[in-house]
């Protein structure tokens, strides 16, 4: 064993490697808009009323197109793919580059080399530099001029300040940063650039080279569509952006709904002041709705946050359910927050790509709960609007009149009708212009005449349009045996949901035995109590072999295949299995229950998960690959803040669902607000039903 003297001790040093350049570059900034975005708020810092970006996109596609086919050439003939370099790290030509200009207030020498050459300096710590513009600082953490590399590896930047003669110009090559020992201090190419400024002249010039094959597949109208939002609230007059000589326009929207105060122009914010744990915070917000057919990307949905007049957060949907009545809404929603105090705090809150905020801390978390609560508001408040004008839009359009006028069915069905229409054009892109609403009503105003509803929504299904299969849930919900019963039973329906929701809302009890078995009773006998499409369901509480069995009885297989990759889970039990739907339209539906008294785990999401794995194998076994696979776990979820790591973990699966996935997690508060929600509507329909004289009602 060593031994140690009564000396001081040795000196030590904490020491970072050139990779990390990497983390806070390359790895980071790999979006070509975002790289641009942080050198043109450096110029926006700068005092510029210009920046000007020129980048040959047309030659670039071009050579991007022949590197791709040269590749694809090198692994044909390679004997070992492996050895061949991978496309996304190839390099575009030397003759390629971008540039970067703008006429802010440039830097010295030494300011060069005591700014800019100073990785992650925080700006706002150090004396200010002299400004003439009173405008609020975008940059903040020293880290955006490292943005460069995230697509090129060689920066070349030239800046001078009006009063020198001439300009300093430094080289900053990736590859030579990479082969120093550490990075405490790493020698710069620097000399003197005599062409890019005159005398009385300043500004910065940044040139990008050795440009990334992965990172410089932006079209010209993504990057200018990027930069006009990152900087929609600066003003053109005051700071112009070009790209290739067309200038950036700021986001010019037009809105069908804004939420709160809809008949206020949806151009104007609502101020807003929030009690936190820390203090009051002030911001100002709107979301508002496109118009009808402007759907958004998913990736623009939501409500975007901007601070300092720069983006700070791009468009989420927070919290926001997707189980909540109205969430199709969000496939149009386009919420702001301007929040200038976030970049105001000592701590830094906005991420460094400036794609998202650090919203679990006792500062934003109030935010963000309350940002989540206006969604499921404004959505629910869009919908209902949305629904009032599909109503006048149906019944004054002159195609569905004369569809209905020339249709021989009673007074009864041709309400029921005008209902089924209503939610027609609501699910089509363009309303009654749609080229598949005039289609499909008149099958349908037929259907509703012979009694053969279910049999026309099966040739509906066969159809491309996606929201149709979203309208066969809808009409079920409206053609259940519910409409033709007595509204009495539907009332005491809902007077049975409230007393359960009474049961479940208390909070879970250490030791207390699970009432998993009494939920699966409850729900056995009344399964609509889930969904009021869940119904005639194939098994309850067994085997996922037997669960088969009876699908194979159901699609009619004489030899229901087993593949030897599931045959291990065959003897597990979930809860519920269903068949809903009729060909081509058909869906097995899994559902697991846990125990209302006991907080949900990671495992039971797998569990389910392992479920709709064994059927999915199971099915495509047995030529069945067009019957889709959905389920449920129904739950009582733990608190977002247990410390307890199974709990941890259950938030981390249920937090990771999209909308894409063929699964989802409701509490049994959710359930049975959801399944509330669907009785009143049905309710509200019912007794329409059964007035001569009742007018059409949307759910």
């Amino acid at each position: 064993m060593a031994t140690h003297s009564n000396k001081n001790p040795p000196k030590l040093e904490f020491k970072v490697a050139p990779h990390a350049i990497e983390d806070l570059g390359s790895n980071l900034y790999t979006g070509f808009p975002k790289v641009l975005a942080e050198f043109v708020a450096n110029a926006y810092d700068a005092d510029a009323t210009k920046v000007e970006i020129d980048f040959d996109f047309k030659k670039t596609d071009g050579l991007r197109r022949a590197m791709r086919k040269y590749y694809e050439e090198e692994i044909a003939e390679a004997s070992d793919s492996t050895s061949v370099q991978p496309l996304v790290e190839r390099r575009l030509p030397p003759t390629i580059e971008v540039t970067i200009l703008d006429n802010g207030f440039g830097m010295s020498p030494q300011e060069v080399n005591e700014r800019f050459l100073w990785a992650a300096r925080k700006r706002r710590h150090f004396a200010p530099v002299a400004r003439k513009k009173s405008r609020p600082l975008m940059v903040r953490k020293g880290l955006g001029k490292l943005a460069g590399f995230g697509v090129a590896a060689v920066m070349e930047v030239s800046s001078k300040r009006k009063e020198d003669d001439k300009a300093i110009r430094v080289i900053l090559d990736y590859d030579e940063i990479l082969k120093e020992e550490q990075l405490h201090k790493v020698p710069v190419q620097a000399d003197w650039d005599h062409s890019t400024f005159r005398k009385n002249m300043s500004g910065t010039k940044i040139i990008l080279k050795k440009l990334s094959f992965g990172a410089t597949k932006s079209r010209k109208k993504t990057v200018v569509s990027e930069l006009a939002e990152h900087f929609e609230f600066t003003d053109p007059s005051d700071f112009s952006i070009i790209v290739s000589d067309h200038t950036v326009p700021r986001p010019r929207r037009s809105f069908a709904f804004a939420f709160p105060d809809p008949d206020k122009p949806a151009s104007k914010l609502i101020h807003q002041v929030l009690d936190t744990d820390v203090g009051q915070i002030n911001f100002d917000w709107r979301i508002r709705f496109r118009k009808d057919r402007r759907a958004l990307p998913a990736d623009r949905r939501g409500i975007r946050v901007s601070a300092k007049k720069r983006l700070a957060a791009a468009p989420s949907l927070l919290n926001a359910d997707t189980n909540m009545h109205g969430f199709r809404m969000t496939d149009y929603m386009d919420g702001v927050v301007v929040a200038d105090f976030i970049d105001d705090q000592k701590q830094d809150y906005i991420a460094t790509d400036r794609q998202s905020l650090k919203w679990d801390t006792p500062l934003l978390a109030p935010l963000k709960e309350f940002l989540s609560l206006q969604i499921k508001e404004a959505c629910k408040a869009y919908q209902a609007a949305r629904d009032k004008s599909k109503k006048a839009e149906v019944l004054d359009d002159e195609f569905t009149k004369s569809v209905f006028e020339s249709s021989q069915l009673s007074q009864r069905e041709l309400r029921f009708t005008k209902k089924l229409a209503v939610q027609l054009a609501r699910f089509s892109k363009k309303g009654v212009e749609d080229k598949q609403y005039q289609e499909v009503l008149p099958g349908l105003v037929r259907a509703v005449g012979h009694g053969e509803l279910y049999t026309h929504l099966s040739s509906i299904a066969e159809m491309d349009e996606p929201d149709l299969a979203r309208l066969v849930k809808e009409i079920v919900r409206l053609n259940r045996s519910e409409l033709d019963g007595s509204t009495a039973i539907i009332k005491s329906r809902l007077k049975a949901i409230e007393a359960l929701r009474k049961a479940v809302s208390q909070t879970p009890k250490d030791g207390e035995p699970r009432n998993e078995g009494i939920v699966q009773k409850l729900f056995e006998e009344a399964p609509w109590l889930m969904d009021p499409i869940y119904h005639d369901f194939m098994s309850a509480d067994k085997s996922i072999s037997t669960t088969l069995k009876n699908l194979a009885k159901e699609l009619g297989v004489e030899s229901s295949v087993v593949p030897d990759t599931i045959d291990g889970t065959l003897a597990r039990e979930p809860d519920f299995a269903f068949l809903l739907g009729t060909h081509p339209l058909r869906s097995v539906l899994i559902v697991e229950l846990k125990a209302t008294n006991k907080l949900a785990e990671a495992d039971d999401v797998l569990q389910l998960r392992e479920y709709l794995d064994t059927a999915r194998k199971w099915l495509d076994a047995n030529g069945h690959p067009s019957v889709s696979v959905r389920g449920e776990l129904i739950c009582t979820p733990p608190s977002k803040t247990s410390s307890t790591k199974p709990h941890r973990r259950f938030w981390v699966q249920v937090e990771g669902i999209s909308p894409s996935d063929n699964y989802r997690v409701r509490s049994y508060t959710s359930v049975l607000e959801d399944t509330e929600t669907a009785h009143d509507g049905i309710l509200a329909i019912a007794k329409l039903a059964d007035s001569e004289t009742g007018d059409i009602s949307i759910e």
